[in-house]
């Protein structure tokens, strides 16, 4: 059975959730896509389907992060009416009033500090 384009974009969602408790829990390099797959409900096949290996998970959750982070500076920079120091002051108040209210954020906000000091050979996929 083929699957709708929202079905397989919810299925990507899945295993990104999936895959954010796995680093979290255990760190990049001890994550297993296995458990990943089952904690998504899915097969690791489907986990391949969406992303070619463990890091371009771990880049596709730091990118979301990034979204998030693009959508604060353009509300920032609307908001600010052309003046610099309001426009900085607007994406500090917007950043910080993020991550307070998305525990998303904050969790790959997470990872990516402490995954990046213990594994410097990340550096190539945060660096993408």
């Amino acid at each position: 059975m083929r699957r709708t384009a929202e079905e397989a974009a919810q299925t990507r969602e899945d295993i990104l959730a999936a895959a954010l408790r796995e680093f979290s829990q255990y760190g990049y390099h001890a994550a297993n896509l296995g458990r990943i797959a089952k904690a998504a409900g899915v097969t690791r096949g489907a986990v391949y389907h969406h992303f070619e290996n463990k890091a371009e998970l771990y880049q596709a959750l730091l990118e979301s992060a990034n979204l998030a982070g693009g959508s604060v500076l353009a509300e920032a920079v609307a908001a600010g009416g052309g003046d610099a120091l309001t426009i900085c002051e607007q994406i500090l108040v917007r950043w910080f009033a993020l991550v307070e209210e998305n525990q998303q954020v904050r969790d790959i906000l997470r990872l990516w500090m402490f995954q990046s000091n213990q594994a410097p050979d990340l550096a190539a996929v945060e660096a993408r």
